[in-house]
């Protein structure tokens, strides 16, 4: 995972239902993102969980995800950092 970081906004939130079948069972995840400054582009990928990992600007990101859902999520916070990137900016040099 990412280790130094600091979240910005802690209550805006994107959310991610999902369905899918493992082992015969089918499973119902919800996944939550918040928006982060990172401030070291080192990361551990944890295995198990994450094919691949690695740092992208919004069009490339955009480009390669195939789910709807998460591109959705891409685009609604793309939006919301650009209308609010003076405030980021101001807590930014906070931190």
């Amino acid at each position: 995972g990412i280790n130094d970081f600091e979240i910005i906004f802690p209550e805006k939130k994107f959310e991610d239902h999902y369905i899918f079948k493992f082992e015969g069972r089918i499973i119902s995840k919800k996944v939550v993102y918040f928006l982060a400054l990172v401030f070291k582009k080192d990361f551990n990928v944890q295995k198990e969980e994450v094919d691949s990992a690695y740092w992208l600007d919004y069009n490339e990101a955009y480009k390669i995800l195939t789910f709807r859902g998460i591109r959705n999520i891409l685009k609604h916070a793309n939006k919301f950092l650009l209308e609010n990137k003076d405030m980021i900016l101001k807590k930014a040099t906070m931190l």
